[in-house]
């Protein structure tokens, strides 16, 4: 017997009573909310029964695709890998639901035998019943080799984190209406006016693609509205500037940002701030339905981390403190949590902190905190990644990445996690697939689509990156995350004295070898290439990764023996950077049998033996041997 929780609109009641009639005729136990008892919170009685239900059957219908609450528990069902969608009068199914197959009983009537209804029988009896809630086990650090897989890097990861947490999260239902927008001018000048119009028109395209889109009313209705998002412009010396600010009810600032562009660019101004304020807006209706009521200092803190998407690596340490706060003050809030959780997760990568530091420590607190909020949270299995230590570490990744597609299937964060997997084991246009996919799980996050641009240059797809590189450019013009994208793609793949520019400029960071890396690229005399790998050399024990940025200039380069060398002398440092070794640079170090031979002391060789995963590069029709008998050979 299943357990089912049936959402619906309250219009098509009979519908839905003759669909309750005919599961429980079939053995299911159905919950549907006429079942809350008597002065039980409604929130909090629905997210009670969406826990304990083996499947979520959604009955979309005309009415029930614009019901917020039904869209809601959707969601809820989607998330948690148990929606069963059913349509009621041939009705699409609202974006970001249409993925999945839907049991089509248009005309159905309770008497019938009808096919679908079977359909609709097998569905839920193939659902089994979530993961116990109580936490796993998260084993104690053993003081060993990190396993050091960045298939998200940087501040792009960070956006990626924060975007998952605070508007893909695991909903969580107050006993509160979704809170209602308005756009209005700051002031009666004729740019702010024609700027607040535009942002109206921008928020409605935004919002016909997302399901979970919080109600944007315009000035006639604007009494309605819980939040008021105000803006303004002007043009000053031949730069325009824009300014947004969210505003409560009484006026109170919760969220505000500057915009500024050349006059010409006013276009590309307009669009940076509308998809900023989709986001905001997103952030602050998942904020206005927490559980508890958030006040407005609250919510401040958390639109602070919510609602950010380009900043600065050193702004981790500063939000984490501010997070730690936000999940004080809210803590039955998932949302604080995956902002925290995330957080920390970034810092500790991106300055490859060990799992057995302070920080480390405090994070695996924080998990198991997080988990008892919402126990297949997505932040909390990517934190649990950036804690992987040991010599078994590929075996740990392999088990963290089944539990997450088991547990919180569909999120963003979990199809990094998968992508980080295939990247690692070689199998690099599936994990460009991946981030693809986390890339469209949220299209106002510039962080995802960076990580995705990256993913493509890293399986050799060159010119699709360069074409999805322009295309975020023109999405997210200016801005911090793509100057630094382009700089990346730049670096090895693209215009190497494109990439001098930006980085002169100031505008990209900078580090000792950068430089002369791309003057070699730009002309690989053998001065300036013997510079390039002189100062990469310098920077060994020096600054985190650095035997790895070594290893690709040599690879860069044509210095494959080099590399063997390496390897040799830095032995398990070295080994550790090994998931550049299926990078476009190290073709040619990959024809030479002897990559078999490191493979196995990294122990891919065992795991493309025992899953049948073999990575790209044994399918290149110009590689000299045979993986598969190379490998059987080595084994024996």
């Amino acid at each position: 017997m299943a357990r089912v929780f049936l959402s619906y609109d309250h219009e098509d009641s009979r519908k839905a009573e003759a669909i309750v009639a005919a599961l429980e005729r079939h053995g299911q136990s159905v919950w549907v909310d006429r079942q809350i008892a008597g002065g039980t919170q409604y929130g909090t009685e629905i997210e009670s029964a969406l826990e304990r239900c083996d499947a979520v059957v959604v009955l979309w219908s005309e009415r029930s695709v614009r019901s917020a609450w039904v869209r809601d528990e959707a969601a809820a069902g989607r998330d948690l890998g148990k929606l069963v969608p059913v349509s009621l009068d041939n009705v699409q199914p609202p974006m970001g639901f249409r993925q999945f197959q839907t049991i089509g009983l248009a005309g159905w009537k309770s008497a019938s035998r009808a096919k679908k209804l079977q359909e609709l029988l097998t569905a839920v009896e193939r659902l089994s019943t979530v993961d116990s809630a109580a936490a796993p086990e998260i084993s104690k650090p053993a003081k060993r080799r990190k396993l050091s897989i960045p298939i998200t890097t940087g501040a792009a990861v960070a956006a990626l984190l924060l975007v998952a947490g605070g508007t893909l999260m695991w909903r969580q239902r107050a006993h509160s209406e979704p809170p209602v927008f308005t756009v209005a001018p700051a002031d009666a000048s004729a740019k702010s006016q024609g700027l607040a119009k535009d942002l109206l028109v921008k928020l409605g395209g935004l919002q016909s693609a997302n399901a979970d889109a919080p109600e944007i009313v315009d000035s006639d209705a604007a009494d309605k509205a819980s939040f008021i998002l105000q803006v303004s412009s002007f043009t000053q010396d031949a730069q325009v500037q824009a300014s947004a600010a969210l505003l409560a009810r009484n006026h109170a600032l919760l969220w505000s940002q500057e915009f500024q562009r050349p006059s010409v660019e006013e276009a590309d101004l307009r669009q940076q701030l509308a998809l900023t304020a989709a986001r905001v807006l997103a952030c602050a209706k998942r904020g206005a339905l927490a559980p508890d009521r958030l006040d407005q200092e609250t919510l401040k803190l958390y639109l602070s981390g919510c609602a950010q998407t380009d900043f600065a690596p050193t702004d981790y340490r500063r939000l984490v403190p501010m997070l730690r706060e936000l999940t004080r003050r809210a803590p039955r809030f998932d949302g604080a949590w995956a902002l925290l959780v995330g957080r920390e997760a970034a810092m500790m990568g991106y300055e490859q902190i060990p799992a057995d530091s302070p920080e480390g420590l405090t994070l695996r607190n924080d998990i198991v905190e997080a988990r008892k909020i919402n126990p297949q949270m997505p932040e909390a299995y990517f934190a649990e990644f950036k804690l992987l230590n040991g010599d078994n570490g590929l075996d740990q990744l392999d088990q963290l990445v089944a539990r997450a597609n088991k547990g919180a299937p569909n999120q963003p964060l979990t199809f990094v996690l998968n992508a980080t997997l295939d990247g690692f084991t070689g199998r690099m246009n599936e994990a460009a697939s991946y981030m693809k996919q986390a890339a469209d799980a949220d299209p106002l996050d510039p962080g995802a689509i960076t990580e995705y641009i990256n993913a493509l240059s890293w399986a050799g797809q060159r010119d699709a990156a360069a074409q999805e590189l322009r295309r975020a450019e023109a999405i997210w013009p200016g801005t911090q995350a793509m100057l630094e994208a382009r700089m990346r793609y730049d670096l090895r793949y693209g215009d190497p004295k494109e990439g001098l520019r930006i980085i002169r400029s100031g505008a990209a960071p900078s580090f000792l070898g950068t430089e002369s890396f791309l003057q070699a690229r730009a002309d690989p005399s053998k001065e300036n290439v013997d510079r390039a790998i002189a100062d990469a050399r310098a920077q060994v024990g020096r600054k985190p990764n650095a035997i790895g940025s070594l290893i690709q200039v040599l690879a860069e380069f044509g210095r494959e023996d080099e590399i063997y060398a390496l390897i040799e002398q830095e032995g398990r440092d070295a080994i550790g950077e090994s998931y550049l070794l299926f990078r476009p640079a190290f073709h040619r170090f990959r024809q030479n049998r002897r990559f078999m031979t490191i493979a196995k002391q990294i122990g891919l060789l065992q795991y493309w033996t025992r899953t049948g995963r073999w990575p790209d590069f044994c399918f290149e029709s110009d590689l000299p041997y045979d993986c598969k008998k190379v490998a059987a050979a080595i084994a024996s």
